[in-house]
């Protein structure tokens, strides 16, 4: 019997201990990849001719991305931030839309970033709060 057959049968075997694992898992797949989306939004909005027309709103862009790249390693590593980082990002979601009404040009790209921003938020936040649940009280 091979090591991914007895793997597969602890993490299938129906133990409530090794449901909330695996939904914890899908849970981090989901907000991981939600965040890769934000990023790539912001990044589609920062090429191009947007970078030349407004620097200083690129700048900020380009930060928040940065940020966001950080929140990423951050809740890879501590569950504990994810309240602060669903917080974050719903603040970046927000700027990202006001900067869309702005900037009619890019406002699709702007939307974009804004929605994509906001599904992290959401999903983090809903993650932490079924973690929360998870988590016997002292």
């Amino acid at each position: 019997m091979s090591i991914t057959l007895n793997v597969s049968a602890f993490l299938l075997d129906g133990r409530p201990e090794n449901d909330d694992r695996r939904l914890m898992q899908t849970n981090i797949a989901a907000y991981q990849a939600d965040i890769e989306s934000a990023q790539a939004s912001l990044r589609n909005v920062l090429v191009g001719d947007f970078r030349e027309s407004a620097t200083v709103e690129a700048g900020s862009l380009a930060r928040i991305l940065t940020h966001v790249e950080n929140i990423q390693r951050a809740i890879a590593e501590s569950p504990a931030c994810h309240d602060n980082a669903a917080k974050r990002l719903g603040d970046f979601a927000d700027i990202t839309l006001r900067m869309e009404s702005r900037f009619p040009k890019w406002a699709e790209k702007f939307s974009a970033a804004s929605k994509s921003l906001r599904a992290a938020s959401v999903r983090l936040r809903d993650s932490a709060r079924v973690a929360d649940e998870a988590t016997p009280a002292a």
